[in-house]
């Protein structure tokens, strides 16, 4: 099959576009025809990608690069499905899956969760209504009128779609993230771990929790924060010096000064293996989310994982085996979680069983998932050909 993928932006240094990534390359694996339509913000992600595949591979990959007007979120949403749609009509492709708010999808995904989800259940904010309304109209018009099917990651994400889109008639499937697990092996070496910690100043034998996100508000790390402290009062003789944060994705994020011995904050980067390298427990008590690939890269490196009931990803932890639900993302529960965490042979079991359950989510497995859909909906016609215009764009874009 011609497959095309269309995507904000080709990087990966964002689990949403780094889903896209891992996507077109196991289509290429499994012998289609991949072409990404999308930006192109770090040329050395693309190389990266490049590098990875066969001869034959590259042969079957084509990068259509497009360009935003990124001044405002209008223009750039504006841009952005203008760009998309342009060259969509144009390419002979059997079937298009699109990761970002564009006309002429026959299988959209959201990146991370409908744009009226966020809204409805993260408390989004609002910065421009004129923006708002045209992502509310663009997305509206994918769910009910064009997409020939909707993939969600999680049951979750799922429930959440429906709730703020009720009467929605358009197929819905599940399935979940995938992980190259290629690029996390070497995360779980036992001399590694102690080079790097040594490097960032941290003792051989401490607990190292693991936060990464590029908003640690909603993914709540305010709240994990307060539950150091609690765990540092409360268990201050076992703890002292035993148990460290390392944040990764907002270096400006403030820290309590008494904790700062014990934090580590980072900035975002696409080099990301390392810091699962140093890491023990991925904690991640997030107060919205379909389905975090963080867990999934948790999991892959060894590490189980804290996460909320309101992360999708909650469905393929069980509780006390590879991980912990959290009922709650309050300050005191994430400090109860993570006490059985301090106790070192409940902690390498619970590191062993995330291991194994990774592999569960191999890109071979989950890519398969995504041909057969493709099948299915490849039997009806495509929405965009060669003789479609631009007015469905232009009418939409008229209504917001």
């Amino acid at each position: 099959m011609k497959i095309g993928l269309t995507t904000t932006s080709f990087r990966t240094d964002q689990g949403a576009e780094r889903f896209v990534v891992n996507l077109a390359k196991g289509l290429l694996q499994a012998g289609q025809q991949v072409h990404v339509v999308g930006r192109l913000e770090q040329p050395a992600a693309l190389e990266e990608f490049l590098d990875s595949l066969t001869p034959a591979q590259q042969n079957r990959f084509q990068l259509h690069r497009i360009r935003t007007l990124k001044a405002h979120r209008y223009t750039n949403l504006v841009t952005f499905a203008w760009g998309v749609h342009r060259v969509l009509k144009d390419l002979p492709l059997d079937i298009t899956q699109g990761f970002g708010k564009s006309l002429g999808l026959d299988v959209f995904r959201p990146p991370t969760a409908t744009h009226k989800s966020l809204l409805n259940e993260a408390g989004a904010r609002i910065r421009s209504k004129a923006a708002n309304n045209l992502e509310l109209n663009i997305e509206r018009r994918i769910l009910y009128q064009e997409a020939k099917a909707i993939v969600v990651n999680s049951r979750y994400g799922e429930s959440s779609l429906r709730k703020v889109y009720p009467g929605l008639t358009t197929p819905v499937k599940v399935i979940y993230n995938m992980i190259d697990l290629s690029k996390w092996e070497k995360a779980d070496n036992e001399s590694g771990k102690v080079r790097l910690r040594r490097q960032h100043g941290i003792p051989a034998n401490a607990c190292v929790f693991l936060h990464v996100s590029t908003n640690f508000h909603l993914k709540g790390v305010p709240e994990a924060l307060e539950g150091l402290q609690f765990l540092n009062q409360k268990e201050s003789d076992c703890v002292r010096g035993r148990v460290y944060f390392v944040l990764v994705g907002d270096e400006s994020f403030p820290v309590p000064k008494k904790l700062r011995e014990q934090v580590k904050v980072f900035p975002r980067t696409r080099q990301i293996a390392p810091f699962y390298q140093m890491a023990d427990v991925l904690l991640h008590p997030t107060k919205f989310d379909p389905f975090s690939n963080v867990v999934l890269e948790a999991f892959a490196s060894g590490l189980p994982a804290i996460t909320s009931k309101k992360n999708g990803a909650c469905e393929i932890i069980t509780d006390g085996l590879n991980g912990t639900i959290l009922e709650d993302t309050g300050p005191r529960q994430i400090y109860e979680s993570m006490l059985p965490f301090l106790n070192l042979q409940n902690l390498e079991r619970m590191k062993l069983a995330a291991k194994a359950r990774s592999r569960d989510f191999s890109i071979e497995s989950i890519v398969e998932q995504y041909i057969e859909l493709y099948r299915e909906v490849n039997k009806r016609s495509r929405l965009v050909s060669r003789k479609v215009s631009l007015r469905p764009l232009e009418a939409l874009l008229a209504e917001s």
